[in-house]
């Protein structure tokens, strides 16, 4: 009798050109989350609270449908997820240096007013590579051997590790956010700073993410 096979991991899925559904919702839940932080301070003008930084990603999930502005509800008003498709084969080392990054716009979309659509171009070799380099997290403690990080009792392995890459994405995005919104750079002129500027740059865009919201009920940021 032949053992049946067990079923792989979302996360540890390997060899297609494009990530799993599960970390298509990962990349939802970051902007979603970065979309009310952006427009929970006028709640007069905006379906969000400062009191929606408490809710998880779950909880928002379930929220943004039922948000609405005008005629559309949160998902379509404030979240715009693009994924730029290049179909030419292109060396790894061009996609690393010219093609890994996407494009980051924050702005009110005609027809609306005073809300801040998150709109992210995200490219396929960001998508893919960071992917393939999502881990479970260990917890390093010398001189024994690394530990795998616990996940809360109620919390299955799939929902965890969409946690992980839920935060992982969102501090990356608010590092973008600094970048550009703060200090003008972006993926057309990022080239055009080096040396100890690039690295001030990147330290500041680093430091800023630890004041921005990730979901509060995550085991692991």
């Amino acid at each position: 009798m032949k053992k049946a096979k067990s079923k792989q991991k979302w996360w540890e899925l390997r060899g297609d050109d494009s990530p799993p559904a599960e970390y298509d919702e990962c990349y939802r839940r970051a902007l979603r989350r970065m979309a009310v932080t952006l427009n929970c301070h006028t709640p007069r003008l905006s379906p969000f609270s400062p009191a929606s930084l408490k809710q998880s990603d779950l909880e928002l999930r379930d929220i943004f449908p039922k948000k609405k502005l005008g005629s559309v509800d949160a998902n379509a008003a404030l979240v715009n997820h693009e994924l730029i498709d290049r179909r030419q084969e292109l060396e790894d080392f061009d996609q690393a240096e010219n093609l890994f990054y996407g494009d980051f716009d924050f702005s009110c979309p005609r027809g609306f007013k005073n809300i801040v659509r998150v709109t992210h171009r995200s490219t396929p070799a960001f998508r893919k590579w960071s992917f393939e380099r999502l881990l479970w997290p260990l917890i390093e403690t010398p001189p024994a051997e690394p530990e795998r990080l616990k996940k809360r009792s109620d919390e299955t392995d799939a929902e965890f590790m969409m946690s992980c890459a839920s935060n992982y994405l969102l501090k990356n995005f608010w590092h973008n956010y600094v970048h550009r919104q703060v200090q003008g750079i972006a993926s057309h002129n990022y080239h055009s700073f080096g040396g100890e500027a690039r690295d001030h740059s990147d330290f500041t865009a680093a430091i800023s993410p630890q004041y921005c919201s990730s979901d509060p009920t995550a085991s692991t940021s």
